[in-house]
Formats: structure tokens, sequence, C-alpha cells
């Protein structure tokens, strides 16, 4: 058959690898090239310097959303799509019938199932998903293929994974133990095999999921995955979707750029390299039989002490008493009735139960007298009320769904959110929060270096071109030609 596209681009490798990096902000790869392990060889990769050398490489990619954060980022990544098509607008957000929180994957219908069967902890699903995934489509194109997706964090590996995945994990520090959910195995067992993968004892406290131990074991458990379901070795085209959510755990105590991120970026090279060498060994054809993507689900900030100058005002926002303050304003000038329109609030997006004319106005007027806030957003009926210029009003439209809040607070550069004393976190539009690394290593791509405009949500398209198979179902992303054979 004549294809119009370079066969090149169509030599399906059997196995494809989405690395996700949660937190890893663009300039890692630009700037810290000193820490690496050399890059090697296809017969000896190194890590970052190795994939860097091989890959078609966009250092600044761009996830183009007004509030950057883990499940809008993952969700980005895996449809191809935005917001306001794909429904994960915060990682949570207030359901205004219930006048409840409503976490991103959150869904009571769905236990988790632990490798001795259901754990009675809440439960969860990609139900508030609303689009299909890259591995939604390759398994409806191809149902023999085979779709697994890994994180330490719930909503990193559900939100990759999508409806449709064979295998979709996450470790549940409560009982320190890689899970599933019934929506995934309905009769509630998991494989004999994760008996035998459980992890070390060393990772069952919360602050080793925020060090290299947690790295590691997220690679580990992730070869366990591969070898067990045989991804890439059984002459079809597998997808592994692959998170380290501990770079973000330890980005949130110290800033993404500070020194105590060295150890983590060290940790992930090495495990990287290693990864690497474990695939050349499993997949036939070794390297020349995956194709592999690096990203990121978002930025952060910088570190917490470099924000002391006096020139350049930084430093943290409470979140919680944002709302706190907003809900006392309106007693103070509406009383305890009104106030109560206010349902809740997170990243400084207010959810409303109805409008109120009066009540809109008096927190649009409060807030914008607040001097950490760059701008402040009022939508009615899911409708932006102002028009807002160049691109950050692009990335409100196409963040903001039927979900988001009602009015947005967007708060000024480096002024970043806190839920906790000494934490900082990555809720705005910025650089610094906007700004990932989106790199392609394999046989399906050039080894070159593309200063470019490219949005992460680039990233399920050309995957999809390289699958032959349909983009996810809202995908509004392009094919990156250039970065094809």
């Amino acid at each position: 058959m004549l294809s119009l596209i370079s066969t090149e681009a169509f030599a399906r490798a059997p196995l494809t690898v989405v690395l996700v990096i949660d937190q890893f902000r663009a300039d890692w790869l630009t700037r810290r090239a000193d820490i690496f392990v050399p890059k090697g060889d296809i017969k000896n990769p190194g890590g970052f310097a190795y994939l860097a050398s091989k890959g078609a490489f966009y250092p600044y990619a761009s996830h183009d959303l007004l509030s950057n954060m883990t499940g809008p980022g993952h969700a980005n990544i895996s449809t191809g799509a935005l917001p306001y098509r794909h429904g994960i607008v915060l990682n949570t957000w207030f359901d205004r019938a219930t006048e409840k929180e409503q976490y991103c994957v959150g869904d009571s219908a769905s236990s988790l199932i632990g490798f001795e069967g259901e754990i009675k902890k809440g439960g969860m699903s990609p139900r508030n998903l609303e689009v299909t995934t890259i591995g939604d489509e390759l398994k409806l194109a191809s149902p023999e293929s085979r779709v697994a997706s890994i994180a330490i964090k719930d909503r990193a590996a559900i939100l990759m994974g999508g409806h449709l995945s064979d295998a979709t994990y996450w470790f549940e520090d409560g009982s320190c133990q890689w899970v599933t959910s019934r929506f995934y195995v309905p009769k509630g067992n998991t494989p004999a095999w994760m008996n035998a993968a459980r992890p070390a004892q060393s990772l069952c406290n919360k602050e080793a999921l925020a060090s290299p131990l947690a790295i590691t074991e997220t690679f580990r458990f992730a070869k366990n995955v591969i070898a067990e379901m045989k991804l890439g070795q059984r002459g079809k085209e597998d997808l592994l979707f692959l998170s380290v959510s501990s770079h973000d755990y330890r980005g949130h105590k110290v800033g993404s750029n500070a020194p105590e991120m060295d150890e983590m970026v060290r940790a992930e090279d090495v495990e990287i390299s290693q990864f690497l060498k474990f695939l050349a060994k499993k997949i036939p054809g070794g390297l020349k039989g995956v194709n592999l993507v690096l990203t990121a689900d978002h930025g952060g900030p910088a570190a917490i002490d470099n924000g002391k100058s006096e020139r350049f005002r930084m430093g943290g926002l409470d979140e919680k008493k944002a709302v706190e303050d907003v809900r006392a304003a309106l007693e103070r000038e509406f009383g305890k009735s009104r106030a109560k329109l206010l349902v809740g609030g997170d990243s400084f997006q207010f959810f409303f139960k109805s409008y109120d004319a009066e009540v809109f106005a008096a927190v649009r007027k409060y807030l914008s007298e607040l001097d950490w806030v760059e701008r402040v957003l009022v939508r009615i009926d899911g409708n932006l009320t102002q028009d807002i210029p160049a691109d950050l009003g692009r990335y409100a439209r196409q963040s903001l769904g039927s979900r988001s809040g009602d009015i947005i607070a967007v708060p000024k550069a480096y002024r970043f959110g806190q839920w906790g004393p000494k934490t900082i976190d990555h809720v705005t539009a910025n650089s610094y929060d906007r700004l990932v690394p989106l790199l392609f290593v394999g046989p399906a791509f050039q080894a070159k270096t593309f200063f470019l405009t490219a949005r992460v949500q680039d990233l399920a398209p050309t995957l999809a071109a390289t699958l032959g198979i349909l983009p996810p179902s809202a995908s509004e992303g392009r094919i990156l030609s250039e970065a094809l054979h």
C-alpha cells in the first residue's frame, strides 16, 4: 500500500514507554548535565544524557494550563486533550450539588484491591476522565495489545492508564503495598506474582516516599510488570506508562531547584540507565525495539530560601486560609446565610452553590485588593465574564470546565501556594510550573534538539502516529512530524 508518510515512522516498536517524572521542570535537562552519568551507547546506555543525545528533544514543552498540577498534567499526557474536554480540571474540586470535595480519581464504587484482596479504604477509578487515552485507543484498535500504568501516586497511574488498561497499579502507603481497584479487577483478585513483588519494609513510611528508595522501588516494580506481563515480548505493540512520583514529594518540601533535589535526580538518572539496560535484554531487538518518551506533568517554583531577597517578593500563600478569609469577608458584608453560598475552594479557585451578583462582585473586589493577586477571573454559568488577553486567556479558556471554580484568583509570579508549613505548591500558569521537557527516543524518532513550540498535548497524537492508530477522542495536539524519521 502506498503511504504518504515515511515507513520508518510506522516501524512498529514492540514496546512504547511513556516515562513521566513528577515535577521535573524544563531546566533539569538544560542546566544540570554535570550530575548525570555518562551517556554511553545503545549497548551500554546511560540515563538522561543517553536519552538527550539519542532523541528528538523539545527542551521547553508547555502544558498550556491555568493551574498546573498532577491530575490535569497526567491527563494531558495520556489524552492529548485539555481540562475543558477531559474533565480533570484540578486534583480536587467541589461538587456543588453535594457541597463535598471530589477527588479527581475518587470512586466509592471501586474499592482498592491489594495482593490479599480488598482493602477497606476509599475507592479509585478513571470514571471522572471523560475522554479516551492513547492506551484506550490502542486497546480499541488492537485488543491483543497490552497497556499497563504504574506510579506511586494513584491519580498519576489511573489518569495515564485510562479506562481499558490491562493493569494499573499504585502504591497504598497505609498498607505498604502496590494496589489496584475493583474497576480493573471486578473479581477482586490480583496476579499471584504481586505477593512476591511486595516492597521492602524500609519503604513503609511517608519520609521514604520522598527519597531515592521510592524511585528504586518504582522502577523495580515496573520491571516486574514488564517481565510478568511479557510487555513487548509477544509480537504485539504494548504500552507502558511509568510515573516517578517521589520527585514531586521531595520538591514540595524544598522547591524544584533546591540542592536537595540533586540527590533525587542522580537516583533517577541511575535508575533510568538500569531500566534501559533491562529493556535492552528483555525486548526483541533490544532498545531498537522500544520507543520511549520522557516528560513531566508540571514543573514547580524555586526553593523557599531563594525567595528571601527583598528585591523581588516571593513566598508562600496558605491555600486553606485563602478560602477562610473569603468566607469571613462575605460574612462581614452579607451575614452567614449568604456567605454559605461559598461551598469551598482549592488551588485559589472558589466554588459557589449558585450565582449571586452582589456576592460575586464582593469576592472579586476583595481578592483584587490582595497584594498577591495578579488577576481575578469570574465565571457565570461556566463562561468567563471578562476578556483575558494573550496566552493567559487561552490557558484559562482551555483549562476551565464545568467542574472548575466560579471565581479564580491568579497569583503573582513566585507567590506560590502552601498546604502546610514549609511546603511549596505548583498551581499557576507561570513558566516554572508550566514548562517541562519532552523527549522522544527510539526507532521512530530523529536525534535532534528542536527549539520549536511544542505542547505536552502533542505527545499522544505523535505516539498514535507511530502506532498507526487514531489519536485519543478529544486530542487537540499536533503530530510532531519534524521529530519523526
